[in-house]
């Protein structure tokens, strides 16, 4: 399903999908976040200075062992610090580009699921991935 079949279901014109938006999640599963992303978030965003990013990586959890967690399947302190490194730097070159921008990582099974609910609490209208 597009972009535009999407937000035509919930009662958007598919014009709308193009921005600009004031709130934006830009979402990483773990992965670097290149240039041509945030490129992207600055397309869709309110260039009035009203527009205001969210950037999230998932530091992945890979599962349970006889239905317990367990710390082995758990990120690494170095997993962890490798994806606050890549949120600080995306946080980073958006400020420079002007924008108001936050982020964290956050630990989790379903990334998909999680991203979905991270962009709902933090009431923003679209999400960026690469």
């Amino acid at each position: 399903m597009t972009v535009s079949e999407v937000a035509e279901r919930r009662g958007r014109p598919s014009s709308e999908t193009e921005g600009p938006f004031e709130a934006i999640l830009l979402a990483s599963e773990g992965r670097p976040i290149p240039e041509s992303a945030i490129a992207r978030v600055i397309e869709l965003a309110d260039r009035s200075g009203a527009a205001r990013v969210h950037v999230i990586s998932i530091a992945r959890v890979h599962g349970v062992s006889f239905g317990f967690p367990n710390p082995g399947l758990l990120p690494t302190k170095a997993e962890w610090r490798e994806q606050r490194d890549l949120v600080a730097k995306a946080v980073k070159r958006l400020r420079k580009k002007g924008f108001e921008a936050s982020g964290h990582v956050v630990g989790t099974r379903n990334a998909a699921k999680r991203i979905w609910q991270e962009a709902k609490q933090a009431g923003c209208e679209a999400i960026v991935m690469a």
